[in-house]
């Protein structure tokens, strides 16, 4: 099997503009395609009245399945797939008619089906990494709030910036060193972390995912973190001797920790595109490439130490009126979770590719002026 860049969608024009999760199903498929990786779609109905949200750079002809070149591949309409099933059959490493119903397609015959489809996608958005208080509680309580809004006009970045609100109002309440302060504060830090799901259900089930939204929930992520620790530091500075210079430490671990993702972040994706735009590239530098192990080592890091359940910790160190515990595995845990990263880094930069000789020529003849 060969990769295929164009596909035909069969769907009818009524189930074309059933509703799904705040999408057409017409728009859910075309998202799908798009990001498994077909460049154009001919799609067996008409174009459908009033405004449609479309993928960015995906070429739809409407009514056109005669023109479809007979190497496209065909998609039935009352199917909904999973992307990387469609992507797998994009790429000729499985064929569509051997998808297992359930694991990996829903049937969608029309409305009626909507509640299953929906249980079906709003299945499919859970994460692996998600410990197991979030994975029982959390992500139960987001899912819940996530299918209320899908079909309201709240965006995924609105349910960020409520999220970080409702964290920045917990976390100010450990400022008042009050009992009752405290304990309403952790219960909205927790509140914050339930609501931080539903930013990236919404955008996964709408097909709304973007960089800028993805920095706006990771700053405001750490953001409301800073917070607490100083609120915590803030409160606990008369009866805690240590409690400053824990907050400080947490503090400086967790901005640390935030800066350093982000600069790798942005490193990585410099180093991508360089690379997709001329291979001599690949490997140049002294710095790891988006390929090195570091990034998969940071990754099981950040998943490992940066679990929602802390926030459980911190919940019943209020309950138990005993702050200072969390405050103290902060303080020592960023730093440490800090230093960590920056071990792993370093002993990462030796996996370097360094470019062949020949390679080096090349490059220099490329940039040599005419």
């Amino acid at each position: 099997m060969t990769t295929a860049r164009d596909a035909v969608l069969t769907i009818e024009a009524a189930l074309a503009g059933s509703g799904l999760a705040g999408m057409t199903l017409l728009e859910r498929h075309l998202f799908l395609l798009s990001r498994a990786g077909i460049e154009r779609v001919f799609v067996a109905c008409p174009k459908p009245e009033g405004a449609a949200r479309l993928p960015e750079g995906l070429d739809v002809r409407w009514n056109a399945e005669p023109e479809a070149p007979a190497s496209a591949l065909r998609v039935a309409g009352s199917r909904l797939y999973r992307q990387d099933v469609l992507a797998a059959a994009v790429q000729g490493r499985a064929a569509l008619e051997d998808a297992r119903r359930g694991a990996d397609f829903i049937a969608v015959d029309g409305p009626a089906d909507a509640g299953p489809a929906l249980a079906w996608l709003l299945k499919g958005v859970r994460k692996d990494s998600d410990g197991f208080m979030a994975r029982v509680f959390d992500r139960n309580i987001s899912l819940f709030i996530t299918r209320l809004l899908l079909e309201t006009p709240v965006r995924p970045n609105h349910m960020t910036l409520v999220s970080t609100f409702v964290g920045l109002f917990g976390a100010a309440q450990f400022f008042y060193a009050e009992r009752r302060h405290e304990l309403a504060g952790s219960l909205l830090i927790w509140l914050h972390t339930v609501l931080d799901g539903c930013d990236g259900e919404m955008a996964r089930l709408k097909h709304m995912e973007s960089r800028w939204g993805a920095l706006l929930d990771f700053w405001g992520d750490n953001v409301v973190h800073v917070a607490l620790f100083a609120g915590l530091a803030f409160d606990l500075r008369r009866s805690e001797p240590m409690a400053l210079v824990l907050g400080a430490l947490a503090v400086a671990g967790t901005l640390g920790s935030a800066f350093g993702s982000a600069w790798l972040s942005a490193h990585n994706r410099t180093l991508a595109r360089m690379e997709s735009s001329n291979p001599i590239l690949s490997g140049v530098g002294q710095l790891p490439t988006s390929g090195s192990r570091v990034n998969e080592r940071l990754r099981r890091l950040e998943v490992a130490l940066a679990q929602r359940d802390f926030i459980y910790i911190l919940v019943a160190c209020s309950i138990l009126n005993h702050e200072e515990a969390f405050l103290w595995a902060a303080g020592l845990g960023t730093p440490l979770y800090l230093m960590i990263m920056i071990y792993i880094y370093r002993a990462s930069r030796g996996e370097t590719q360094v470019l062949p000789r020949a390679s080096e020529k090349r490059l220099v003849a490329a940039n040599a002026p005419n």
